[in-house]
């Protein structure tokens, strides 16, 4: 499992520490991936070190960052660092595996219980779609240099009401995605020039037209055709 002060991710000004769900769980679909690629092309040898990996680094996920109703935002236990933070992306790396075909890389009761929470704390906190981080005592995570919580993103909010389908809750995600889509086609009245990011109190776009998250975008309607499987 990757362990270390992590800054070079998709939360690029957000620092993480130690085991953190974002790169955590893409971690683990990509080892997933990475053992079917295997078997597909006949290597039996990476598939099988894949395997192993996999299961030692679902193993210290599970153990360093659930908590019994969510995953954490991060644990470093070397540096005695600790977030609680409920990410509202946490389950990332789920999502790539559902989109992949590759079913659940985390207990699937681990993967409801963490979507019903996300959904009653990071998506209440905002009128326009799901908060990025939520503190334990119901705060937006503004710690160190972050202003990630300080937006709602078009990726995040759908990619999150995509992992629900695929999990088979689409009532927890879709009013979530329609809020969003609401604020951008009829309060903001932007359907075709959407920024990455908006206000999460206004609505209000801010910037980043050149990349709002495509295959998220996209995929909340594969998800709802189910359309996405290994076959």
């Amino acid at each position: 499992m990757i362990n270390d002060e992590v800054s070079m991710q998709y939360y690029d000004c957000w620092q993480f520490s130690g085991v953190s769900t974002y790169v955590g769980t893409v971690w683990l679909a990509a080892l997933r991936a990475g053992e079917e690629l295997a078997k597909v092309n006949g290597d039996d040898a990476f598939a099988k070190d894949c395997r192993q990996w996999f299961e030692k680094a679902q193993a210290t996920v599970e153990e360093k960052l659930w908590t019994g109703s969510y995953y954490r935002l991060y644990n470093d236990t070397l540096r005695n660092r600790r977030s609680d933070t409920c990410l509202g992306n946490q389950l990332v790396g789920q999502w790539y595996a559902y989109l992949c075909g590759l079913g659940e890389i985390l207990p699937k009761e681990h993967v409801l219980g963490a979507l019903r929470h996300v959904g009653a704390v990071n998506g209440t906190n905002s009128p326009v779609g799901l908060v990025h981080g939520i503190t334990p005592d119901g705060k937006r995570d503004m710690t160190g240099r972050n202003g990630h919580s300080s937006t709602i993103t078009i990726g995040e909010t759908w990619c999150y009401a995509a992992t629900c389908i695929y999990a088979g809750v689409p009532d927890l995600g879709m009013p979530i995605a329609e809020r969003l889509a609401r604020n951008i086609a009829l309060r903001q009245r932007s359907p075709w020039n959407t920024t990455w990011n908006m206000d999460p109190d206004s609505g209000r776009m801010l910037w980043g037209t050149e990349y709002y998250s495509n295959m998220c975008v996209w995929d909340l309607w594969g998800a709802l055709l189910g359309k996405r499987s290994l076959e």
